[in-house]
């Protein structure tokens, strides 16, 4: 039982990296868009 609720952690853990590193990717394209466009 504690191991299925570990990975859960771990996917949950997992998930949020890939939100983050989504969100920074979507920053960084919205500042090269508003170079080329200026």
């Amino acid at each position: 039982m504690q191991a299925g609720q570990d990975s859960v952690k771990e996917e949950m853990r997992a998930v949020k990296k890939m939100e983050e590193s989504v969100k920074q990717e979507m920053r960084l394209g919205q500042e090269k868009m508003k170079r080329e466009i200026a």
